[in-house]
């Protein structure tokens, strides 16, 4: 009778174990070893995800490839994603029925292009932990491997995270150059913020910000500066065209009045349409309003 009692325990006890541990849901035990063990990721190509946070149930990310080389290299649509466990990595399988196109897609030297990386639709709901994406890439028969590792959090926990006061200032601030001289936006395939212009802000700041943006505007967003969406091929650098805007604060220009501030900001699309627009918000009861935006400039 004992003997029976405690086989019981131990059962119940070890499903209690099992419920515990997300990772024993995520059936870990089923999966297969990285077969990415013996490749060494490649310095030619860099691989870089948008978003900031990705949640259980995100739907996809963005993935960013950026060629450092003077080679071209192709790529095909396949994903393939692990997750670590125990300090191993192991593959993710891919749901059932899943197909993609068997194409092939050029990177040129020099140039970033971004793809979307399915997740929800293609693995299921994901549990809390660390993944990571690996891509391989081809050149003249040559291969080239690159990684991102990223982390997979809990919804619920972001959305007990506070947003910073500068934070909402500055989102409030920027937010205001959207409607402003909205021909600009036409067809805009990102929205850039060039964070280095952004005074006593920090990386969860920057996250929070460009976080604001995406969830309004369902595009992408970016940090980045004029030269740098440039140097990325996101526009004609001859034109002088983006395919996107840049928003940008002046911080020396900033004028602080109690609870009262003046900024000086400005939205680029291109070298002959840009505009300056003098941002005033006012804080009240620890939320920033938007009293005026008004241009200033144009080029």
């Amino acid at each position: 009778m004992r003997k029976i009692i405690f086989t019981i325990c131990l059962i119940i006890l070890t499903f209690s174990v099992m419920a515990c541990n997300p990772t024993e849901r995520f059936d870990i035990t089923d999966m297969e070893k990285t077969p990415y063990n013996l490749f060494e990721e490649s310095d030619d190509i860099i691989l870089s995800i948008k978003e900031k946070t990705i949640t259980s149930d995100a739907e996809k990310l963005t993935l960013e490839f950026t060629n450092l080389s003077h080679k071209e290299y192709s790529f095909g649509r396949e994903q393939h994603l692990e997750i670590k466990h125990d300090g191993d990595w192991y593959s993710v399988p891919l749901l059932e029925g899943v197909a993609w196109i068997d194409d092939s897609q050029i990177l040129f030297s020099k140039e970033s292009k971004n793809t979307t990386f399915r997740l929800k639709g293609w693995y299921g709901k994901l549990v809390e932990g660390r993944y990571r994406i690996v891509k391989v890439f081809y050149s003249n028969g040559e291969k080239a491997t690159g990684v991102i590792e990223f982390e997979v959090t809990n919804e619920k926990k972001i959305e007990t995270q506070e947003v910073s006061d500068i934070a909402k200032m500055y989102a409030t601030a920027l937010d205001a150059l959207i409607s402003i001289d909205e021909a600009l936006n036409h067809e805009m395939e990102y929205i850039a913020i060039d964070t280095t212009t952004l005074e006593n802000v920090t990386d969860k700041d920057i996250e929070d910000i460009l976080s604001y943006f995406a969830n309004k505007y369902n595009v992408e967003v970016r940090a980045d500066s004029v030269q740098g969406c440039y140097d990325k091929r996101l526009g004609n650098k001859e034109k002088l065209y983006l395919n996107g805007i840049v928003l940008e604060v002046e911080d020396e220009n900033k004028k602080v009045l109690g609870s009262k501030i003046t900024l000086n900001c400005s939205k680029y699309r291109s070298g002959l349409g840009v505009i300056g627009v003098e941002v005033k918000l006012e804080k009240s009861n620890d939320e920033w309003t938007l009293i005026s935006a008004d241009m200033t400039w144009i080029s």
